[in-house]
């Protein structure tokens, strides 16, 4: 390998070495170095950090990879993958000074805050901060910088934590929440997931009387106002974007996600408010309120300008854009109501599954003129009322293209 000296591109993915020899500092000009999929490899030579002109690393996959060279000094570095190295305990200092860093696609934060120091301010596409609340007991170095990436993720709890780990003590949720509101994401964020915290209850530090003054206001406050995909998984303490309630007024305008295009929230019970999406095209919902979902139906919007604009549009009411829904394991969803379907025009595809408190469907569904696939297991109640009655679905036979009604 040390007769290449000329390479640019390496490529020794999934080859099963152990080591990497330390000659490889000697390959001065490579720009590319794939080693994904090497479990065996415990750590990477120093000799690494000579590499000046090196802008990728891929270490995906190195399972067993325990630690990254001490000293960073990788200037022209650019993209550095280190997603599924499960044995890596935390990040090296001095990443920071890494100022072409674009690309971070985990960034695992060690016990009591070791090696935090989130990546660079020049972060403009992928970050993913892990294990984060290894730094609740030092919120102040989350840092204030205005992190400009476009793809962000924040995990509370590492993979192999369990789910739904209590964490009630009211200073840890206020720090968890502070962490959030310090990292200060960018405007142009464009995807943001939010994973594992049983303790965070509001992502947006908005009191109830500055929520009040908001609704008063001619228009609505843009959320993240390029943000197109949104995941809330496993928090199942949060309520929502504000403090308190908010009273449903005949011209209340909320804050809005006017690009939100794929929208998750998977284990968030006790969600029950949530900014307007009125662009949304891909709704999955799963093991959490149909509360949300019904109070963002009932929802006035009363500008007139496109969602891509400044604010969010009443030529796009609520769910109008939809062209695929999953409604999983809601527990209070009965019924679907009349109004909830009638603006569901462009809907194509519809699973409905393990509602098992869900007894009927309405017969408004005869609007959904756009459904090629309705899809639903696991209802009980609603099972039994359809082998009684097949006038329950039979009004929009006519439409779908595939149908499937399955009892588990």
């Amino acid at each position: 390998m040390s007769n290449f000296m000329y390479l640019r591109s390496l490529n020794l993915g999934q080859v099963g070495i152990e080591r990497l020899p330390h000659y490889i500092g000697k390959l001065k000009h490579l720009r590319a170095l794939y080693l994904n999929g090497n479990r065996n490899i415990k750590k990477l030579p120093s000799s690494l950090c000579r590499l000046q002109n090196l802008q990728t690393l891929r270490l995906s996959g190195c399972s067993n990879l325990e630690k990254l060279p001490r000293k960073t000094r990788l200037d022209s570095l650019r993209y550095l993958y280190i997603d599924g190295c499960d044995s890596l305990a935390y990040m090296p200092r001095g990443l920071g000074q890494l100022t072409c860093l674009r690309t971070l696609n985990e960034f695992i934060v060690g016990k009591r805050g070791k090696g935090v120091e989130p990546g660079s301010s020049y972060l403009k596409e992928k970050l993913n901060l892990k294990s984060l609340k290894s730094i609740w007991d030092r919120v102040d170095d989350a840092s204030n910088k205005k992190y400009e990436m476009k793809h962000l993720k924040l995990s509370w709890s590492n993979d192999e934590d369990e789910e739904g780990e209590e964490e009630d003590d009211d200073a840890s949720n206020e720090k968890s929440e502070l962490v959030f509101e310090r990292l200060q994401p960018h405007p142009n964020l464009e995807m943001l997931v939010v994973y594992g915290h049983s303790g965070l209850k509001v992502l947006e530090n908005v009191s109830e009387i500055e929520m009040q003054k908001e609704l008063s206001s001619s228009k609505s406050t843009k959320f993240f106002p390029s943000l197109k995909k949104l995941q809330l998984l496993a928090c199942p303490n949060f309520k929502g974007w504000w403090r308190g309630d908010v009273d449903e007024g005949s011209n209340a305008q909320l804050p809005c996600f006017p690009c939100l295009s794929d929208l998750t929230i998977y284990w968030c019970p006790h969600l029950t408010s949530m900014p307007l999406y009125p662009s949304v095209r891909e709704l999955n919902l799963e093991k959490t309120s149909w509360k949300q979902l019904q109070e963002t139906v009932k929802l006035k919007m009363t500008t007139s300008e496109e969602p891509s604009s400044s604010s969010c549009s009443s030529l796009f009411p609520p769910s109008s854009k939809s062209t695929e829904m999953l409604l999983e394991d809601m527990e209070d969803l009965d019924y679907l109501p009349e109004e909830f379907l009638q603006n569901l025009t462009s809907l194509r595809f519809l699973y409905i599954i393990s509602c098992t408190n869900l007894t009927s469907m309405p017969k408004g569904m005869r609007c959904l003129t756009s459904l090629q696939q309705l899809q639903i297991e696991d209802c009980p109640e609603l099972w039994e009322r359809c082998q009684r009655d097949i006038g329950v679905t039979g009004h929009i036979l006519l439409t779908l293209e595939r149908l499937g009604l399955m009892d588990v």
